[in-house]
């Protein structure tokens, strides 16, 4: 049988019991805007739309967003959310209007005609307003 002490129990006790209290400590989320206006700032990173897809009339465009969650999460009250929250509003060729993409999946585009196209990506948060923002061009070549 293991012989322990009570003193050897009691050391075990303290060390793991305060595990969970440290951990929480450094791994603490902060819950105000301004919190998150101390973050390190949100950057966008567009990778060049994938040529396979083009040749077929589909743009792939891979991105990365750094300092920033991509959710479907909207709104002053997830302003205050950590990791930040954001989204990338997606419009093409200069138009007025845009979609929202909600997910870190690559914006796929598909039925533009054949000839040059510029798309824009705004990294957005998640009250709309603008982080970060990059554009990518490139051709759908004819289609036989």
């Amino acid at each position: 049988m293991l012989k322990t002490s009570r003193s050897s129990i009691a050391f075990a006790f303290l060390l793991f019991a305060s595990v969970p209290a440290v951990f929480a400590q450094e791994h603490a989320m902060p819950a105000t805007a301004a919190a998150a206006a101390m973050e390190a700032p949100a950057t966008l990173t567009v990778e060049p739309a994938i040529a396979g897809p083009l040749a077929k009339g589909l743009a792939v465009i891979p991105f990365h967003a750094t300092h920033v969650k991509i959710m479907p999460v909207y709104g002053q009250a997830a302003l205050g959310v950590q990791p930040r929250l954001g989204h990338l509003h997606v419009s093409v060729d200069g138009s007025a209007w845009h979609w929202l993409q909600a997910s870190d999946e690559p914006v796929v585009i598909q039925g533009l005609p054949a000839g040059r196209h510029s798309v824009r990506l705004e990294l957005a948060d998640a009250n709309h307003r603008e982080l970060d923002v990059k554009t990518v061009e490139f051709e759908i070549p004819k289609q036989p």
